[in-house]
């Protein structure tokens, strides 16, 4: 009786499928997450993150959603630029520099992400590491934050919010 060989698969070409098997499952995520959520203004961000000791993927996610990576951005209430700061904390920022405020410095994307960066730090220095409280305050107003928190329908101890109120409040 003849002895029947045995096929196998070549090592080398099923190696490759296995390893471009794995690159897909962990590089493809990043790449779609990546076109869709595009970060703008990424060496900015990350100059003043580091600066300031932020990460740099917060004041990204505050510049996405405060205005859409836009400088020229203008809010209904009045917030200016990229990361949509009020003129008056603007001027109260600019004092914190040793920098003069003029009108329409927040609409430089580089002056704004550092006045933003600084006051995110400041907000979550202020609500002792909270960036739930620190980002509801930078949004918000910091004053506001304190309503809230004084308010037993959204804090039961003061401290954390456990409802952040829609505009209505």
């Amino acid at each position: 009786m003849k002895k029947r060989k045995k096929r196998r698969f070549p090592l080398v070409p099923l190696a490759m499928l296995a390893l471009l098997a794995v690159l897909f499952v962990i590089v493809y995520p990043r790449m779609a997450a990546r076109s869709q959520y595009p970060v703008r203004y990424e060496a900015e961000i990350r100059k003043a993150a580091e600066v300031y000791s932020l990460d740099p993927a917060l004041l990204a996610a505050v510049a996405r959603i405060e205005s859409s990576y836009r400088a020229d951005a203008r809010s209904y209430v009045g917030a200016l630029g990229l990361m949509q700061i009020m003129p008056d904390t603007g001027a109260w920022l600019a004092g914190k520099f040793g920098e003069e405020y003029a009108d329409g410095c927040l609409y430089d994307p580089e002056t704004s992400i550092r006045y933003g960066c600084w006051y995110l730090g400041y907000l979550t220095r202020r609500f002792g590491g909270d960036l739930t409280l620190a980002t509801a305050a930078y949004h918000s107003g910091q004053g506001t934050v304190d309503k809230w928190l004084a308010n037993p329908l959204y804090s039961a101890n003061g401290v954390k919010l456990d409802v952040i109120p829609g505009p209505e409040a």
